[in-house]
């Protein structure tokens, strides 16, 4: 072809050359033309992917027993994980999976001994029981129960424990949901302690979310908590007793951030060793009754003032009370502490800065004396004395000379009081400075 017949051709087909999309173009003469082409695609996509994914069953004997697959009054033998060292009345079992239905408790009403502690894998042969506990009872707690002739075998140590699985309040509040983790390691977050004596060693924590528990002595005694305490977590094994379900920790690392607020330089959790010192006790007054008018002087020697709100007081028998109000010492000053409550206070000579209650009790025949740190486990300062200390109607005094959390350790630097207290038939300095001993 020459190159004027291709001119002539590209000028009598405009549209075949057209440039762009444009369904509509105008070529170099003026001349306007339209795509007709009008096919569309109506396929339509309509494939959608129905699948959801289900968590697998967990089918241990373990869970089965929980869920009701083995009936009560049938014997078994299963395996199982420690959660905990063992108690003389049962252990936790979990499978290792963790998770609802992961845990049973193995009640053991016979003692049968075998020194298990927490990772032990075991293998043990009992009967399914349903306890109710409580006659008329709706809920009851699902366990094993061995015979006295019953053989625990341990087949490995050291095994790791699945992850605690982490409740909210939907399941703390609902007993059908939380019956799926009887026995199971579970933790609560971002905790108050709302009520702090529920009786039989057990106290209250409150969620931030609304959800309410009871904590539990049965496997670890934290120690004397006070009501407004935070804790940053709980951990622990979910149980069933009294017609009510609890968490048991094992020790002291299952509470995290136990806190206490106060309005001093120090709280009691801020304290060390020695800053606070024992200078002085009444533990036989004779003016009035003993759990009337017993009474402790301390030393604040910490460089601060220090609120003494959750201090806690224990005695040679480990019985403990706390100092429930918020009393501020002054660096170098004297603080006195009383039995019982202000309205029970029966000396009419003095009144002490705050009441500890009525389970700390000073011995008239010897004893100690130990202040104590419940967050932190610590021991602030602690002091024993001989039934010296208990003659009647005479504080047991420490000189001044000696008013140190060592030098307090010293029998030699104590001795009995010969200040009268006022016009009572008592001797002692409460709250004031004592006088040096003779022997000083």
């Amino acid at each position: 072809m020459t190159r004027t017949s291709l001119l002539l051709l590209m000028i009598s087909l405009p549209g075949l050359f057209a440039c762009g999309g444009d369904d509509t173009g105008t070529d170099d003469s003026g001349l306007t033309e339209t795509d007709a082409d009008t096919d569309t695609d109506a396929d339509t996509d309509t494939d959608t992917d129905t699948d959801t994914d289900t968590p697998p069953v967990n089918d241990s004997d373990i869970a089965k027993v929980q869920r009701g697959e083995y009936t009560v009054g049938e014997t078994l033998t299963l395996t199982g994980v420690l959660t905990h060292d063992e108690t003389y009345y049962g252990f936790f079992l979990t499978d290792g999976v963790g998770g609802p239905y992961s845990g049973l408790w193995i009640y053991n009403p016979h003692g049968v001994d075998n020194e298990l502690v927490r990772g032990d894998e075991i293998e043990v042969t009992g009967t399914v029981v349903e306890y109710a506990g409580v006659t008329g009872g709706d809920e009851s707690l699902t366990e094993l129960e061995i015979s006295a002739d019953t053989v625990i075998t341990r087949l490995s140590q050291g095994n790791a424990l699945p992850d605690p699985s982490v409740l909210d309040a939907a399941t703390l509040n609902d007993s059908s949901l939380l019956e799926a983790y009887e026995a199971v390691q579970v933790q609560i977050v971002d905790l108050s302690v709302t009520n702090r004596d529920l009786g039989f060693g057990e106290w209250e924590v409150t969620t931030s979310d609304g959800g309410s528990m009871r904590i539990s002595d049965q496997l670890y005694t934290f120690g004397t908590v006070l009501e407004g305490a935070t804790l940053e977590s709980v951990t622990g094994l979910v149980n069933w007793s009294y017609a009510n379900f609890k968490i048991a920790p094992r020790d002291a690392d299952d509470f995290v951030g136990y806190d206490v607020e106060c309005t001093a330089d120090k709280c009691v959790g801020d304290l060390l060793e020695g800053e606070l010192v024992i200078t002085e006790f009444m533990a036989n007054p004779a003016s009035c009754n003993d759990n009337d008018c017993e009474w402790l002087e301390l030393y604040n020697a910490s460089g601060g003032s220090v609120d003494l709100y959750g201090l806690v007081l224990e005695d040679n028998a480990g019985r403990q009370d706390a100092i429930t109000d918020s009393v501020v010492v002054v660096d170098g000053g004297l603080v006195l502490l009383g039995t019982g409550s202000a309205d029970g206070w029966g000396h009419a000579e003095f009144t002490p800065d705050a009441h500890w209650g009525t389970s700390f009790i000073l011995g008239n025949s010897g004893g100690s004396v130990s202040l104590q740190v419940t967050s932190t486990g610590l021991t602030v300062d602690a002091t024993d004395y001989s039934s010296d200390a208990g003659a009647s109607g005479f504080s047991w005094q420490l000189s001044p000379s000696a008013s140190d959390s060592t030098s307090n350790d010293d029998a030699a630097n104590w001795c009995l009081s010969t200040s009268p207290i006022g016009s009572s038939v008592d001797y002692g300095t409460p709250g004031q400075a004592n006088a040096e001993c003779s022997a000083k």
